[in-house]
């Protein structure tokens, strides 16, 4: 959730930071940093801490994971499958996605923001689920 006015003057309440399955959630620290061992961050501990360098100007009042999970109809001829797992994992490349069904947010999300991602997917109260960690 942010205050203040982007470099168009526009005042946009609410901005989503995606981040791509395919980097690891949790980050090795550089061993000047770790001196006494391995160190690990998580991926989102470094997202929080740099969200004010991705909206320059403005004021982040919120910040909240959340995780969308959708229905996914994945189609497999069983009589053509001689590999299974090469099967699905090409099948799950290019799938089609669904319809949202569940909205996972942080236990610590605000009503508003997960109201809002409510309306956003278009789901009921009963698919909305508070998760630590």
């Amino acid at each position: 959730r942010l205050k203040g006015h982007d470099a168009f003057g526009r005042e946009n309440e609410i901005a989503i930071v995606k981040v791509p399955r395919a980097l690891p959630r949790l980050i090795r620290m550089p061993k000047k940093v770790a001196s006494d061992g391995a160190l690990f961050v998580s991926l989102s501990s470094i997202v929080r801490a740099h969200l004010e360098d991705l909206f320059p100007g403005r004021e982040v009042t919120e910040f909240s994971q959340f995780r969308v999970t959708r229905h996914s109809d994945l189609a497999l001829d069983e009589e053509d499958v001689r590999n299974l797992r090469t099967a699905l994992r090409q099948g799950l490349q290019h799938r089609h996605y669904g319809q949202a069904v569940r909205l996972e947010v942080s236990a610590g999300c605000s009503r508003f923001l997960s109201d809002f991602l409510l309306q956003q997917f278009d789901l009921p109260n009963a698919a909305l689920y508070r998760v630590h960690g």
